[in-house]
């Protein structure tokens, strides 16, 4: 009869400290970096500390349509990158923003 109490108690203490507990939250948030320059632009958009990739993309912000736009996933996978380009007009201003999906 000893040993039961013993685990019960333990139980009760473990799931009052939240370990064992399968229900963790998941912290979902969404990073945006503006950028521009002339000609080229680009920039990483990072996730908190804590935090990791789980997607992204690069959006322009002008209605050009020689525009080379792209986006990936930084090689540390804790930003995305994204660049765009005007390779038709080396003077032009470029301007975009990059989105970085981030989770817990």
């Amino acid at each position: 009869m000893a040993i039961r109490r013993v685990t019960v108690v333990a139980g009760l203490v473990l799931a009052l400290a939240g370990i064992g507990t399968s229900a963790e939250a998941v912290e979902h948030t969404t990073v945006k970096k503006k950028f521009q320059g002339y000609g080229v632009a680009h920039a990483h958009a990072r996730c908190p500390e804590g935090m990791h990739v789980t997607g992204g993309g690069v959006a322009t912000s002008a209605k050009q349509h020689n525009w080379v736009a792209a986006s990936r996933p930084s090689d540390d996978d804790l930003a995305w990158y994204g660049r765009i380009a005007a390779p038709a007009d080396p003077h032009a201003k470029v301007r975009g923003t990059v989105y970085a999906l981030c989770e817990t």
